[in-house]
């Protein structure tokens, strides 16, 4: 891939290049595991979201739309498919009627618990590519281009 060095910097659209090859790259294995699991991403973010709150901590699906760059709509569809499936619980603020509270059930942390493993299994070769010291670099730059919270 040619990089087009400006000094010793990368452009900006060559960065932008190699962020969205490298996400099409793992779209693929992660849109296989999801789809044997009946997941949608909007839904699989919604529930791995939930199932890094406390247990019966019911959260506003608001809150991820907006952490996820996710319409509300798509969130709450999402939550819908999860609620049908009692991966999670879904109630109506007793505050605010519009906005709708969820939580994820001990069958939603199971699945979450799968899935991730199989994910894991997945992108396997990709994870090897780098070390550990490497991988947490990545990790440390690619989570400045994502936002950390939507508080």
């Amino acid at each position: 891939m040619r990089t087009e060095l400006t000094g010793a910097d990368i452009r900006p659209a060559v960065l932008g290049r190699l962020l969205t090859l490298s996400g099409r790259r793992m779209e693929a294995p992660l849109g296989r595991v999801l789809r044997d699991h009946g997941l949608t991403p909007n839904a699989w973010w919604v529930l791995t979201e939930l199932s890094g709150a406390e247990a019966d901590t019911a959260l506003p699906l608001g809150r991820w739309a907006r952490r996820g760059g996710l319409p509300a709509s798509s969130v709450t569809v999402a939550a819908d498919l999860l609620h049908q499936r009692e991966l999670v619980r879904c109630r109506r603020d007793t505050d605010n009627r519009r906005v709708v509270l969820a939580d994820i059930t001990e069958a939603g942390r199971s699945l979450v618990k799968q899935v991730r493993a199989e994910l894991d299994t997945a992108t396997a070769d990709v994870h090897a590519l780098f070390t550990a010291e490497e991988r947490q670099i990545l990790t440390e730059l690619l989570t400045r281009v994502v936002p950390s919270d939507a508080a």
